[in-house]
């Protein structure tokens, strides 16, 4: 289209529409920035847990938010391996569980100072969060674009279509 042609006007979206999409990229985003900062700690204090548990899953997020450092999984086995097993839910074997406890003792990585710990669990914790925020606001998004003619859902994305006057 040349700049002297008319545009085609968007059509006229559910203004809650909007902004449930708006929302849900808004904490799309923020999750996987954290989700970034996890994989950068983890690396360097827990690098063995990314090929045990599958990475930013709620069985890893729980223990780290709850613990924050392998030494501290390594002392508290017991609930360490009942968080885990409430969080996986059925998904998540007895063996996988046994092997994050396990090598928590003997973890390859820089051990945690006392002021890291913290950030790694409020990380967690945001990631948390941030992944409830993100679904419940996929699911309003959802429920709204199912009415709407102008939404469709592309590959995981809504997109609003153009349509000309």
């Amino acid at each position: 289209m040349g700049r002297s042609e008319k545009w085609p006007l968007r059509p006229e979206v559910d203004p809650e529409l909007r902004a449930s999409i708006e929302e849900m990229s808004m904490y799309a985003q923020m999750y996987q920035n954290l989700l970034g900062r996890l994989e950068g700690k983890l690396a360097t204090y827990r690098p063995e847990l990314e090929r045990l548990l599958k990475f930013g899953s709620v069985a890893q997020l729980e223990p780290l938010c709850h613990y924050g450092s392998a030494r501290e999984v390594a002392k508290e086995k017991e609930c360490a391996a009942k968080l885990m097993r409430k969080a996986g839910g059925a998904g998540l074997s007895q063996a996988k569980i046994e092997g994050v406890i396990a090598s928590s003792a003997i973890s390859t990585g820089v051990v945690a100072s006392k002021g890291e710990q913290p950030v790694v669990q409020v990380i967690c914790h945001e990631l948390l969060r941030l992944r409830k925020l993100k679904r419940e606001a996929e699911k309003r998004v959802h429920a709204l674009s199912t009415s709407e003619p102008e939404t469709e859902r592309v590959g995981g994305t809504y997109q609003i279509r153009l349509t000309s006057p």
